[in-house]
């Protein structure tokens, strides 16, 4: 009885994610370059702690997103989520001290408001951590109330994700991984990838990557 239980939560979980990859077009249109060598182990490994008001649907693409650098990594890239992060729990906080954590925040709050001054301009979403030690904390986090679309919410995550695999931004417009103007991309391309690579030493030609 549990197991058949345990079945159709996954075939839920499934489908939603199928119907999301579906509304952001998740590379379909595009052509894709695909590595002729068997899927690797992780060797970027990241267990994040998610925010639980993070809304189901929020969730379900997040997790699609963490898919999607395994898939484009060809295994390489990990990112194992559990939204357990309660913020009206005083013990989420204590938890969140030493752990990576996505947090889902609202242009309204002083950190963001901070961020945008910093920046000048406002922020979709950002990752603090330290570029010298991969052992620190990372913190994600999300501005929900800017992000008023699905693809842009899609987008965005998959940018951050990026950042959180110890990426930096790409100097060509129209990759996901440039400055900006990256709300309408699906997928990593090939200058992605070999950002990719560059950050944690792996071979391009072992990646997938999409062509637009």
């Amino acid at each position: 009885m549990k197991e058949a239980s345990r079945l159709k939560g996954n075939m839920r979980r499934l489908i939603g994610l199928l119907i999301i990859a579906s509304s952001v077009g998740c590379a379909h249109s595009m052509s894709i370059h695909y590595p002729e060598v068997p899927k690797f182990s992780p060797k970027v490994s990241i267990d994040l702690h998610g925010d639980t008001a993070f809304s189901e649907k929020e969730r379900q693409t997040i997790s699609l997103v963490a898919l999607t650098w395994n898939d484009y990594s060809n295994g390489l890239a990990s990112i194992n989520l559990v939204f357990d992060l309660d913020f009206d729990d005083m013990k989420s906080f204590d938890l969140a001290i030493n752990q990576n954590t996505l947090v889902r925040s609202l242009s309204s709050s002083v950190l963001i408001q901070n961020v945008d001054m910093i920046d000048g301009a406002d922020v979709l979403g950002f990752v603090s951590h330290s570029r010298t030690n991969r052992l620190l904390p990372q913190r994600m986090y999300l501005v929900q109330d800017r992000l008023e679309n699905d693809q842009r919410f899609f987008s965005v995550v998959l940018h951050e994700f990026g950042h959180m695999l110890w990426m930096n931004h790409v100097d060509t417009f129209g990759t996901l991984m440039y400055h900006s103007m990256y709300n309408s991309i699906s997928c990593p391309t090939k200058l992605d990838m070999e950002e990719f690579c560059k950050a944690n030493e792996c071979k391009l030609s072992n990646m997938k990557w999409c062509i637009p």
